[in-house]
C-alpha cells in the first residue's frame, strides 16, 4: 500500500495492494509527475542544486493546491444545494439558529456558547459565510449570559427586534454589565427572558424599572435557588416595571417574582402565567376581574398559588357579584391554597365550551370534586359536552379526572389529593357526585383505571345504570386483578327497574391488567353469556395480554363476535394527564 496520506490526495485508477515493489512507486511518482508538468517544466529542472528543487517543487505544489481549491468551489457550485436561493438558506439557517437556542433548564446548566453553535455553517464555503455573517434576522436572538456575544449579536442584528435570554446563577454584577450592553437597544427588544436568584433579580429590576419597552411582547421573570424550596414569601416583588409603558406585551410569565395587580402592564394580554406570587400582593376579587376585563383576548390563564384568595373564615364561597366573559380562553389552569378559593375563582368567569379547565388542589378527607367545581356555574360550559370519562386512581389519596368531548377533545382535567388524616378519601365519593357535573345520560365511554379494589359492586351498580349511551368501558390495573365487581355490576339490572342490564347500549369491553387465571376468563365469559342472554351481547371484548388458551374459550363459548388483545391502547391508560 502507498505510504502517501490518502486524505491528502485524490483516489487514483490505480488497484490498491499491498507489499509493493518500491520500484513500482517511483514509476507512478513519475507518471503523475508527467500529468502535473509539462515536458519544458521538466527539463528546466535539469542542473538544479537539491535545494533550488525543492523550493520549485514547494512553489509548483502551492499552485496545483490553489488550483485544486479553485476547481473544488466550482465543482461544489454544481451541488444542488447550491441552487438554493439566499432566502431559502437563510431560512434554513434561521430553523438551526432556533433548535440550538438554550432552553429553559436548571441554572448553569448550559454552557454559554450553545446557543451559537448555529455558527458552524460559516465554515462550510465562502457564500455560507457571507450570508451566515451579514444577515440581521439571524442574530435576534441574545444570549445575553456571555457580555462579547451580547455586545456582537446586538451590533450585527442592526435595527430589527430582537429576543433576550438572560441567565445567571452568580452574583448581580452579571446582571449590571450585561444590561449596560442593552439598554441602548431596550426599544427593539421583543422578548426578555429572565431566570436569576433573588439579587440578581433585583439588580435587573434597577435598570428596567424606568425604561419603557415600547416592542416588548413577551416578558418572562423566573426565580431560582440552588439548594432549598422557594415559597410564595421568597417573591422578589416589583413595584414598578418598564415605566408601565407596554402597549405590545401579550405574554406574562412570572415565577417567584411578584408584579402589583394593578401595574398597567396587565392590560391587553393573551397568556398569563403566575406562580407562586408574594401573598402580599393578593389581590381583590374586583381587581383580579378588572385585570380579566382589560384582557378580552385573553387565551391561556395559569394562577399557581396566585389570584384572589378568601379568608380562612370562608368556608363557602359568596355569590358572584359579576361575571367576566373570556370568549377566547383555550386553558385555564388553579393551583389554588384551598378548594373554597377555586370555586370562588371559577364561579367569576364565563369560559368558552371547548376551553381546558385544568384543576389541581388538596381536598380533605370527607370531601369530593364537588368542593371544587362550583354549584350551578353557567360558566363552565364545556362539562355538558363530556362524552368521554377517565377517572385515575393513582392512589387512596391522588385521584385525576379527565373529561372529553365527543372528538376527544380535552375539556376538562382534575388531579385532587388529600391529606394523611384518617378517613382518607376513595373512589366512591367521586362517584357519588358526577352526575352533578356530567351528564350521564350522553356519556359514551367511561374508563376506569386502578379502580378495582376501591370500587364496590353496589357503587359500579349505581353509577352504570346513569349510563343508557355508554358504548365503551374500560378498566385498567397496574397490577393483576380479578376485575369481579364491574363484572359483577355488568350483569345487574339498573336500579329502579328490575328488567334488563345496566348500560344496555355497551358494545365494546376493554381490560388490561387482568389476572389470565382460568377463572378470571370464565368471569368475563361469564358476563359475555349473561347480557347477550338479556339482549345487550357486546360486539368485542378487549384483553391486553390474553394467552391463547383464553382467547379460544371465549370464543368457543360463542359469547362474544370478537377477541383482541392488542394492548397498544394501555399505555395512555396510565396517563394522570392529557398528552
Amino acid at each position: 500500500m502507498s505510504n502517501y496520506p490518502m486524505s491528502n490526495y485524490p483516489m487514483s485508477n490505480y488497484p490498491i495492494t499491498i507489499n509493493v515493489d518500491p520500484r513500482d512507486i517511483a514509476l507512478l511518482a513519475d507518471e503523475d509527475l508527467a500529468l502535473a508538468i509539462t515536458i519544458a517544466e521538466k527539463k528546466s529542472m535539469k542542473g538544479m542544486s537539491k535545494s533550488d528543487t525543492r523550493a520549485w517543487i514547494d512553489t509548483k505544489t502551492r499552485c496545483l493546491q490553489q488550483s485544486i481549491m479553485a476547481l473544488t468551489a466550482i465543482r461544489n457550485t454544481l451541488a444542488a444545494v447550491d441552487n438554493l436561493p439566499d432566502e431559502i438558506l437563510i431560512k434554513i439557517f434561521w430553523h438551526l439558529a432556533l433548535s440550538v437556542r438554550p432552553c429553559l433548564c436548571p441554572v448553569g446548566k448550559i454552557s454559554p456558547g450553545s446557543g451559537i453553535s448555529w455558527l458552524v455553517v460559516a465554515k462550510v464555503c465562502r457564500r455560507w459565510r457571507n450570508i451566515a455573517l451579514w444577515t440581521p434576522q439571524l442574530y435576534t436572538f441574545i444570549d445575553a449570559r456571555n457580555i462579547y456575544i451580547t455586545r456582537t449579536f446586538l451590533s450585527r442584528s442592526c435595527n430589527i427586534p430582537v429576543d433576550v435570554y438572560m441567565q445567571s446563577d452568580s452574583s448581580s454584577t452579571n446582571i449590571h454589565g450585561t444590561m449596560a450592553e442593552i439598554k441602548p437597544h431596550f426599544s427593539r427588544v421583543r422578548e426578555l427572558q429572565c431566570r436569576a436568584r433573588y439579587q440578581s433579580l433585583l439588580a435587573l429590576t434597577l435598570h428596567v424599572g424606568s425604561l419603557p419597552a415600547p416592542m416588548l411582547e413577551s416578558l418572562h421573570l423566573e426565580q431560582t435557588t440552588i439548594g432549598r424550596i422557594l415559597t410564595s414569601n421568597d417573591a422578589v416583588v416589583i413595584s414598578e416595571i418598564f415605566k408601565g409603558h407596554t402597549p405590545a406585551l401579550r405574554r406574562i410569565y412570572l415565577a417567584h417574582v411578584s408584579i402589583p395587580w394593578t401595574s398597567p402592564i396587565f392590560t391587553g394580554l393573551t397568556e398569563l402565567y403566575l406562580l407562586l406570587q408574594h401573598p402580599f400582593i393578593s389581590p381583590s376579587m374586583d381587581t383580579f376581574l378588572k385585570v380579566l376585563e382589560n384582557c378580552p383576548l385573553l387565551e391561556v390563564l395559569t394562577l399557581v398559588r396566585a389570584g384572589p384568595t378568601l379568608g380562612a373564615d370562608f368556608l363557602e364561597y359568596p355569590p358572584p357579584s359579576r361575571v367576566v366573559e373570556l370568549a377566547r380562553l383555550r386553558q385555564i389552569y388553579l393551583q389554588l391554597s384551598r378548594p373554597v378559593d377555586t370555586q370562588h375563582v371559577l364561579a367569576h368567569l364565563d369560559t368558552p365550551p371547548t376551553a381546558i379547565i385544568i384543576i389541581c388542589c388538596q381536598l380533605d378527607s370527607n370531601q369530593d370534586f364537588s368542593a371544587v367545581l362550583p354549584r350551578d356555574c353557567s360558566g363552565l360550559r364545556g362539562l355538558s359536552q363530556v362524552r368521554h370519562l377517565r377517572v385515575f386512581v393513582g392512589d387512596v389519596q391522588s385521584i385525576t379526572l379527565t373529561g372529553f368531548t365527543h372528538p376527544s377533545a380535552p375539556v376538562l382535567v382534575m388531579s385532587l389529593v388529600v391529606g394523611e388524616n384518617e378517613g382518607m378519601l376513595k373512589p366512591r365519593l367521586f362517584f357519588s357526585q358526577l352526575h352533578r357535573f356530567f351528564p350521564f345520560s350522553y356519556l359514551e365511554d367511561l374508563q376506569l383505571v386502578d379502580c378495582a379494589a376501591r370500587v364496590s359492586k353496589e357503587k359500579y351498580v349505581e353509577v352504570l345504570s346513569k349510563l343508557p349511551s355508554l358504548t365503551h368501558l374500560t378498566a385498567s390495573e397496574k397490577w393483576p386483578a380479578r376485575q369481579r365487581q364491574i363484572l359483577s355490576a355488568l350483569t345487574m339490572p339498573p336500579l329502579g327497574n328490575d328488567e334488563g342490564v345496566v348500560c344496555p347500549s355497551l358494545k365494546v369491553l376493554r381490560f388490561s391488567g387482568l389476572d389470565s387465571k382460568q377463572e378470571v376468563v370464565d368471569d368475563v365469559a361469564n358476563t359475555c353469556r349473561f347480557r347477550a342472554f338479556r339482549g345487550a351481547a357486546l360486539d368485542a371484548v378487549h384483553i391486553a395480554g390474553l394467552d391463547p388458551e383464553g382467547v379460544l374459550s371465549l370464543l368457543h363459548l360463542n359469547v362474544v363476535s370478537m377477541v383482541c388483545v392488542d394492548d397498544s391502547w394501555v399505555k395512555e391508560m396510565f396517563l394522570p394527564s392529557i398528552s
